[in-house]
C-alpha cells in the first residue's frame, strides 16, 4: 500500500512538473483586453527581485499596447508597508507607464484571489469574454493560467519572467504542491 501511494505521488509529480515546464518560456504576442501582473512580495516598500523581474518582463508589451489596461494584483502581507499593487504601480509609473493605464487590485493574498479579484474589476467593464495577458514568473505560469480559466477568463496568454537559476529547484518543488492544491 505504501509503495502504491509513493508510486502515485511520483507519477503525479512527474506529470505536474511536465505541465509546469510547458509554460516556462511563455511569451505570447497575442492582443489581450487586459494585462494582469501578479504580485510577489515586497520588503517594506521595496520590490522583491521576483516582483521586479515580473514588472520588467511586462514593460515591452505594455509600451507596445498603451491602450490596454494593466491590472497590478497584490495585497499587503506581513512585513509590507504598502500593498504590493501600489509598489507595482509606482514602479511602472517610474518606468514611464501612464498612471491612468494602471489599475490596482490591492486585496489579494494568493494566486486564486489575484484571478478572482481582478475578474471583478474586469467584469465592471462589461466585457463578456475577456482575454488576458498574465505576467508572472516562469515556474508560476501554468498554475496562473489554470486558475484564470477556472475563474472564467475566455483566453489566457502569458509573459513569463525568468526566475533565478539558484531558486528554480525550490520553486519547482513548491509549485508542485501549489498545483495539486489548485486542482482540488
Amino acid at each position: 500500500m505504501l509503495l502504491t501511494g509513493f508510486g502515485i505521488a511520483a507519477v503525479s509529480f512527474v506529470i505536474i512538473e511536465a505541465l509546469v515546464f510547458t509554460q516556462l518560456n511563455a511569451n505570447d504576442p497575442e492582443e489581450a483586453d487586459y494585462v494582469i501582473i501578479l504580485g510577489s512580495g515586497i520588503k517594506g516598500t521595496e520590490l522583491s527581485l521576483t516582483l521586479k523581474q515580473r514588472l520588467d518582463a511586462s514593460l515591452d508589451y505594455i509600451r507596445n499596447h498603451p491602450q490596454t489596461p494593466v491590472i497590478v494584483s497584490g495585497g499587503q502581507g506581513p512585513g509590507e508597508s504598502i500593498p504590493e499593487a501600489l509598489a507595482m504601480k509606482n514602479y511602472l509609473v517610474d518606468q514611464g507607464i501612464k498612471p491612468a493605464q494602471v489599475i490596482m487590485e490591492d486585496q489579494s493574498t494568493s494566486t486564486q484571489e489575484n484571478m478572482a479579484f481582478s475578474k471583478k474589476i474586469i467584469d465592471k467593464s462589461g466585457l463578456e469574454h475577456p482575454e488576458i495577458m498574465i505576467v508572472t514568473s516562469d515556474y508560476h505560469m501554468f498554475r496562473s493560467k489554470y486558475l484564470a480559466a477556472k475563474n472564467g477568463y475566455a483566453a489566457e496568454y502569458g509573459i513569463s519572467a525568468p526566475s533565478p537559476g539558484y531558486l528554480k529547484p525550490i520553486n519547482m518543488i513548491r509549485e508542485y504542491f501549489a498545483v495539486v492544491k489548485a486542482f482540488m
